[in-house]
């Protein structure tokens, strides 16, 4: 039965090891890490960005070699392309962070980064270390080295072109750097004040034979590695574990099958000792290398000799007196970890297992919340709950509560968040100044840490253990079930603008909808609207009152250009209580990771582009996710966004032209039949759109009337110099005059998977190049087809048209308007010299 605790006085903890989690595991799992308590030593693996760690690799250190394995990613993958929803920059980076976080707690690894932004594809280090600010991401790299002190350093991509990514390249240059500046005290000084130089023993690049075809076991310096052995104790393979941590990409589409049987990696030395057959050569990996610390190795063979995987808890008293052995060596760095480990491995032995709920899911600061504690010991061994405390919480609690088996204990707290808490932004996204203030030991973390923690003080044969569980939230989903998310702290109201973009037609008023919505309760205050130049709001302000949490009002503002305005920005703004502030709360929820906050700024761009449409209907058809289709309705275009399964070929003539969305052919596995029904659409008159797609996991064969092929090329430079191949082509004249000026102001990149040849009956509309490069003539390729018109564009609308870049809804405008039959204007080089016609259609 449950038990209630009365409240009788607070409990505070004063120096104890604190063990974060929740214990509780099956033997093979308490089997393991009493293993791994034997084995002192630790690897760090280098790459750039998320999905570029080896998880074979990680998961055979962690688990095979029983060391303790780390991935640094320099970037959070902010700069790439996203499969499973809309969310590009910072959001997609949120999304990458947390599959690398729940990637590491399949194949037991840490996982580290630093500040480094990924701005997207880079074609050498030395743009890569002139963006970033190198200084700053190597104090990252070398405290993370000193901090985690890795024997061995391992790198994803050598430090030359091979690397294939200027990212890439810079990673294993910055790693080799901070292999010699980790030792060197002369190297961030500062850091020494916490920490200690460290020199680890060699660092390797984890090379293969896609980089290095004519490599040879026999080489020198070569060590070749086979990590797809089977774990008897984990009833699986290290190759196994990999392939489900791999598969936490999915916003990547990195779904990995399991393979099993040898497993071959190859590692070349780049920097230290040398070793032949083993990359722990020389370094000891036992207790040895700790002063006082040959007593323990004996004691976790007993302990290990003696498991009863029936009863893991009759192993609690030789651990507790192991770990009264560590207790009494002196202080070191494996001394403290250890402890921790041996810790939560006798509250799992124990099924020991706690519960921090709070009453509801997201607070405001200063908010009160009726918090939920349990414990439960789930084994015959005598306990004692002997205190428990939470941050900010005025209670009291009862001492010395035997636990016996199976009968859990409860108490509730009526808890205060402080006033001064921040909200739940992931700290990476704060202001650059800001950020860069950070200690490293902060900027390298993974994700924030959780904003209350229950410290719980357990008394188990005379020795008191202590460990945080963070206050979390629970709710039962009718699909998914039991889910559980930690709390988030957010301001009282969210604001939300209709629209990220306005476009503003001259003379015109425009109306903004803005809707509150209380996250918290009752809130009662005022919204304005403010804007920056040229532009009139009315009214100036609404009063407002919610009454309870996810209630909703909407206010309707006109806002009527000046007459010189071009553009600019309109921000919404609330007064609650002593809340002033201009944010939205975003939530992004996948069922890979955990729920995650974003407080975007209640902020939208306003421009009044010289722009023209045609009145047709559009039809839009996904891809892996972007939001064209709500620049298509602000440009006036009727759209319907249509499912590619549920689209039939009679229902596509009553549309002007079909949008193809970003990596349809990638994502969409009947990709082949869907274009050819849209071959037939086009050859009947209609116009199709495909927008870029990668060479990897293409699902159509023949997605275009004529033949062509996609690349890997790339125009990274959001500013690449643009030449108008043919002035007069329509794309470039009808319904708008598209000039040079439309190229200006674009976002991180041109565009990206260029075709790199095509037949003679597509023609080439503009050319674009990164600075020392050929031209790419492959932007946008039109090709007149029966009746209609096809078009292959690989520039990044997904990116331009929601940043509202002028210029792009000019061009996209005129690409949807197509409709009278092409007159060629003249063929480039590239374009003459393609191979001949080949009507593909069906």
């Amino acid at each position: 039965m449950y038990r209630n605790l009365i409240p009788a006085f607070i409990f505070i903890f004063l120096g104890s090891i604190t063990v974060s989690g929740q214990p509780g595991a099956s033997s093979s799992e308490i089997y393991k890490d009493i293993e791994k308590l034997g084995v002192l030593g630790s690897v760090l693996y280098v790459a750039a960005h998320p999905d570029d760690e080896n998880t074979r690799m990680i998961a055979w250190l962690a688990q095979g070699e029983k060391v303790r394995s780390a991935y640094l990613s320099l970037t959070r993958g902010d700069g790439g392309q996203n499969l499973i929803g809309p969310e590009i920059g910072p959001g997609l980076g949120v999304i990458r962070t947390q599959e690398l976080v729940e990637a590491r707690k399949i194949d037991g690894g840490h996982q580290f980064f630093t500040r480094a932004v990924d701005f997207g594809y880079s074609k050498s280090p030395e743009e890569t270390l002139s963006k970033w600010d190198k200084e700053l991401i190597l104090k990252d790299i070398v405290w993370v080295v000193r901090s985690f002190k890795p024997d061995v350093i391992i790198t994803r991509f050598p430090p030359d072109s091979r690397a294939g990514h200027g990212h890439h390249t810079a990673s294993a240059m910055l790693a080799e750097e901070a292999f010699k500046a980790a030792g060197d005290p002369n190297r961030f000084p500062e850091q020494l004040q916490e920490l200690e130089v460290w020199k680890p023993k060699r660092i390797y690049w984890n090379t293969g034979r896609w980089w290095y075809p004519e490599m040879t076991e026999d080489e020198e310096g070569i060590i070749s590695l086979d990590v797809g052995g089977f774990d008897p104790v984990l009833g699986t393979s290290y190759a196994e574990i990999a392939a489900k941590s791999r598969s936490m990409h999915q916003s990547q589409g990195f779904g990995s099958t399991a393979s099993r049987g040898p497993q071959p990696e190859y590692l070349l030395l780049s920097e230290g000792t040398s070793s032949k057959k083993d990359i722990f050569e020389g370094i000891d990996l036992t207790w040895s290398r700790i002063p006082g610390g040959g007593k323990v190795q004996p004691l976790v063979a007993h302990i290990l000799q003696g498991f009863n995987i029936n009863d893991p808890s009759a192993s609690v008293p030789a651990m507790i007196a192991l770990r009264r052995v560590l207790t009494g060596l002196p202080d070191s760095y494996y001394k403290s970890i250890k402890l921790k480990d041996i810790d939560a491995v006798i509250l799992k032995a124990l099924g020991v297992y706690t519960e921090v709920y709070a009453s509801q899911p997201l607070h405001h600061p200063g908010a009160e919340s009726e918090i939920q504690v349990r414990i439960i010991n789930r084994s015959k061994t005598p306990i004692k709950w002997s205190g428990f405390s939470i941050e900010g919480a005025s209670y009291d609690t009862l001492m010395d509560v035997s636990l016996e088996y199976n009968d859990p204990a409860r108490i509730t707290i009526q808890a205060r968040i402080p006033g001064n808490t921040p909200f739940s932004e992931s700290y990476w996204l704060k202001d650059k100044e800001v950020l860069e203030k950070l200690a490293a030991i902060e900027a390298t973390k993974p994700e924030n840490d959780p904003v209350l923690h229950g410290n719980f003080a357990v008394q188990i044969m005379g020795e008191t253990i202590m460990y945080q569980k963070p206050v979390q939230y629970r709710w039962n989903d009718p699909v998914m079930g039991e889910k559980i998310r930690n709390i988030g702290i957010v301001p009282p109201v969210s604001i939300s603008m209709d629209e990220s973009i306005y476009l503003l037609r001259p003379g015109k008023s425009t109306t903004i909808n803005v809707t509150l919505e209380s996250l918290t309760g009752k809130a009662t205050g005022s919204l304005r609207l403010q804007m920056n130049n040229g532009v009139s709001i009315s009214p100036e302000a609404y009063d407002f009152s919610l009454s309870k949490t996810g209630e909703k009002v909407s206010f309707e503002f006109t806002m009527a250009p000046g007459k010189d305005f071009r553009d600019g920005q309109v921000s919404a703004a609330v007064e609650t209580g002593d809340f002033k502030y201009s944010l939205g709360v975003k939530e992004i929820d996948y069922d890979h990771i955990s729920p995650q906050l974003m407080f975007p700024k209640a902020v939208s761009r306003v421009i009044q582009p010289d722009l023209q449409v045609a009145s047709h209907k559009i039809a839009y058809i996904q891809g892996a996710g972007d939001e064209i289709p709500k620049a298509l309705r602000r440009m006036g275009l009727e759209v319907d966004e249509i499912n590619a399964e549920d689209f039939k070929p009679e229902q596509m003539l009553r549309y002007g032209a079909i949008v193809l969305g970003i990596r349809l052919l990638n994502t969409y596995s009947k990709a082949d039949a869907l274009m050819t029904d849209l071959m037939h659409y086009s050859k009947e008159g209609g116009t199709v759109i495909v927008q870029y797609n990668t060479t990897m996991r293409m699902r159509a064969e023949e997605f275009s009337p004529y033949p062509i092929s996609i690349s890997r090329n790339r125009i990274t430079q959001e500013d690449a110099p643009v030449k108008l191949i043919n002035p007069k082509h329509p794309v470039l004249n009808t319904p708008n005059k598209i000039n040079l000026d439309d190229f200006n102001g674009w976002v991180q990149e041109r565009g990206l998977y260029f075709p790199n040849s095509w037949d003679k009956a597509f023609e080439p509309v503009i050319s674009s190049q990164d600075p020392g490069e050929d031209p790419l003539e492959g932007g946008i390729l039109v090709a007149p087809y029966g009746k209609g018109y096809y078009v292959y564009t690989s520039l990044s609308w997904f990116r331009q048209l929601p940043a509202g870049v002028p210029g792009a809804y000019r061009i996209f405008a005129n690409l949807v308007s197509l409709k009278q039959p092409l007159k060629s204007e003249g063929k480039s080089k590239k374009n003459r010299d393609s191979i001949n016609s080949n009507d593909h259609g069906k």
